[in-house]
């Protein structure tokens, strides 16, 4: 397995590390209706893969130290990090929507994110495309309240898997929903 690790080049191996964790935890979700409710939630097994995921990070940065000590370094610190840090959001980040509000937790899980807006409460909800950094592009929820407070709700991969149900059930409440993204 050595002779593996020793073919790739360290800048490749972390590379490879980051690819494979994006492409376990992107867009894996699973949605549970329960009469009205919908509830949206990371899949009961992406914690364990991002575990799994950190412990094989500490392990892969031990054996490309040898190859290159700047990113064997980097990667057995990185993924503690992400033990710490990712894991325990994959656990408790959520959408619940039911006909009268939706709720929202997200983000790190000692300073979540967290909204609770009901629909009688709004007047608008705008899905905005927000440019990111360096080119990219994000997703927002914009929901203006009747007092004309706005609320932003940033629409990361579990958020956005719930923006169609979300904006049909404000509409079905006579919440204005304009119909493009801008």
């Amino acid at each position: 397995m050595d002779r593996c690790f020793r073919a790739m080049s360290a800048r490749g191996m972390v590379v490879l590390v980051g690819v494979l964790a994006l492409c376990l935890i992107s867009g894996c979700y699973e949605h549970v209706s329960r009469g009205n409710q919908s509830l949206y939630r990371f899949a009961w097994w992406v914690g364990p893969m991002v575990i799994v995921g950190g412990i094989l990070g500490v392990l892969i940065g031990w054996l490309l130290r040898k190859r290159s000590q700047t990113w064997g370094v980097l990667l057995m610190v990185m993924a503690p990090v992400l033990l710490v840090i990712v894991a325990p959001a994959m656990y408790s980040d959520h959408v619940l929507i039911d006909d009268e509000h939706f709720e929202t937790r997200y983000g790190f899980w000692f300073s979540p994110a967290k909204h609770n807006l009901r629909f009688e409460d709004l007047r608008e909800i705008r899905y905005v495309a927000v440019p990111g950094s360096r080119g990219s592009t994000n997703h927002e929820l914009h929901c203006i309240a009747n007092t004309g407070q706005t609320s932003v709700v940033h629409a990361g991969d579990l958020v956005r898997n719930t923006v169609p149900e979300i904006l049909a059930r404000a509409k079905a409440r006579g919440v204005i929903v304009p119909s493009q993204i801008r």
